[in-house]
């Protein structure tokens, strides 16, 4: 999500860059687990992605195959995803009054 470090949003953009010296980089497969992996799909740059439920942090791995057929090993970024609210109360010292969020 642009290099953020927290996202209130389990909906994330990831942005990647692969290259490969000998062929081109052809189809790319994610995973919030490093073990079960998505269906392979074409390389593209930005790429959209859901984190798995609950808050706390979170790391996305992604893998790439060239046109050649060979498998990258396994990359991985972090993020926190943080969906709860804060709550906020305010008291006015002249009368008492409590005001929430």
């Amino acid at each position: 999500n642009s290099g953020s470090a927290y996202t209130n949003n389990s909906a994330v953009t990831l942005t990647l860059s692969a290259s490969d010296v000998e062929s081109s980089v052809a189809k790319m497969s994610f995973s919030n687990d490093n073990i079960s992996w998505s269906i392979e799909e074409p390389y593209v740059v930005l790429k959209g992605w859901i984190l798995p439920a609950g808050d706390g942090a979170k790391r996305v791995y992604v893998k790439f195959c060239d046109s050649s057929g060979h498998w990258s090993g396994a990359f991985s970024s972090s993020i926190i995803l943080d969906t709860i609210k804060p709550a906020v109360a305010i008291t006015s010292p002249a009368d008492g009054a409590v005001i929430s969020d």
